[in-house]
């Protein structure tokens, strides 16, 4: 991380700044930065992905139902709102996610942060601090305050009353959601009742020109699986 980068994160709050700084010292220590699935994946030495009928195979749904699903195209229109939505805040890269606390305010996490990071941001959400919120405006160059709001409608792992929704739009061939998949369940697993884990689309289709096809593949699988299906079929996904 370079030095102008960890200069942004001086803030008050000493649980804060020791969980940013750590996420600093320690992500992409071969002098890379944040990373926000802006490159090619092939580039970036992951395997080609797997497909969308694969996955329903692996996690035990009915293929002949799921493949019907996904031709007739049943959920295009649920994957390009939450596309629109991200977009519409200024959201460019992935994965893009935001931290919702108790008092409504919206916290961007902009990148793939490694646990130690998400929990300093976590921890200064949970006591609204003002101070960590204009550094991360400022580092991700939005606010994110018109994002949806979070409902019973949206794909959750927790209760809606957490006092903090960590909200992921996420790519299932982007390297860096996958990192960031496994850093989002390490931390709820952490935090247990105290937060929840919101699951949107954000499918950069230059970048990756089969992603749509997995993320509404997703939605078919809650279709036909319900949530335990929807989030078996991201952990496969992601597995590879």
């Amino acid at each position: 991380m370079s030095e102008n980068k960890q200069n942004s994160y001086l803030m008050p709050g000493a649980v804060v700044v020791a969980g940013l700084l750590i996420a600093l010292a320690v992500f992409w220590s071969g002098g890379g930065q944040l990373n926000s699935g802006t490159g090619d994946s092939a580039a970036d030495g992951t395997a080609e992905s797997i497909t969308p009928v694969e996955i329903a195979k692996a996690i035990g749904l009915k293929t002949n139902d799921f493949e019907k699903c996904l031709a007739d195209g049943r959920y295009a229109d649920v994957v390009e709102a939450d596309n629109q939505d991200v977009m519409g805040v200024g959201g460019a890269g992935t994965p893009f996610s935001v931290l919702i606390n108790a008092e409504g305010t919206h916290y961007p996490v902009y990148g793939a942060y490694p646990l130690e990071g998400l929990k300093g941001i976590i921890d200064g959400a949970l006591i609204n601090d003002q101070d960590l919120l204009a550094s991360l405006k400022e580092q991700a160059g939005l606010s994110a305050d018109g994002i949806r709001p979070v409902s019973a409608d949206d794909h959750i792992k927790g209760s809606l009353n957490a006092p903090i929704t960590l909200v992921v739009y996420t790519d299932m061939q982007c390297p860096f959601c996958e990192q960031f998949h496994t850093t989002a369940l390490q931390a709820l697993a952490e935090y247990g009742d105290q937060m929840a884990l919101v699951y949107r689309h954000f499918p950069l289709d230059a970048l990756h020109p089969t992603t749509r096809a997995l993320s509404e593949g997703s939605e078919c699988a809650a279709e036909l699986g319900g949530e335990e299906a929807f989030w078996a079929f991201f952990d496969k996904a992601f597995a590879g």
